[in-house]
């Protein structure tokens, strides 16, 4: 295994931000990151240290391309950025000029350089109950005004996973930075206000939020 290069690693494994670990059991050394993907609430991509600008279904593509490692079929692809409704000939043609850009392989379709994604990052973060780093990365919505099935579908999972990841850790600065993210959700306010301890400075501030909430749900 030390003796494969990149290529064969990613194609035995995966990306590097999702077998580092395991790349480091056989003592093989983390290789660069060529690609950044920040779509938590920004729209950056950062390609060899440059950044790049993209249409928003370019976006939409890269995003799902990063989603799924091993590849995509052009009509599956097509089907998560467009629906019923895409058109796979104007679809070929947006593939091309997003490959003047980026390198991407040819059927099935993934990104040929290693990268890194804040959404894809932040979803490890919660399976292994690091909430608090998962917050730093949650800057807002996956590319909050995407419409594409994809990108909808993975929105809401991910924001209801992190959701669910900061309510069960009961982690007081956990529950104050996400609440204040979503201002008119009751069982995060509540829950915040069992969670901080008597003297916390907060407690009646985070009591009047309950108590409008409360009441706003009544009228």
């Amino acid at each position: 295994l030390k003796e494969l290069s990149e290529t064969g690693l990613t194609l035995l494994s995966g990306p590097t931000y999702l077998f580092k670990e395991v790349w480091e059991l056989i003592g093989v050394d983390e290789k660069p990151t060529q690609l950044e993907l920040r779509f938590l609430g920004k729209h950056e991509i950062i390609y060899q240290g440059k950044q790049i600008r993209l249409s928003p279904q370019m976006q939409e593509m890269l995003a799902l391309l990063a989603l799924h490692p091993k590849g995509l079929s052009l009509e599956r692809l097509l089907l998560l950025t467009s629906g019923d409704e895409g058109n796979l000939s104007s679809f070929r043609v947006m593939l091309t000029k997003l490959r003047q850009y980026v390198p991407i392989t040819n059927q099935p379709y993934k990104i040929d350089v290693t990268y890194r994604a804040d959404f894809v990052e932040i979803k490890r973060f919660i399976e292994k109950g690091q909430v608090r780093r998962a917050l730093e990365l949650y800057k807002g919505s996956l590319l909050t005004n995407s419409e594409a099935p994809g990108i909808i579908e993975e929105r809401e999972a991910l924001e209801e996973s992190l959701r669910e990841a900061v309510l069960v850790s009961g982690d007081p600065e956990a529950l104050y930075s996400f609440a204040n993210q979503l201002p008119e959700d009751l069982e995060l306010w509540e829950t915040l206000e069992q969670a901080l301890p008597k003297e916390d400075t907060r407690i009646p501030v985070v009591g009047t939020r309950v108590r409008r909430i409360r009441e706003s749900w009544r009228g």
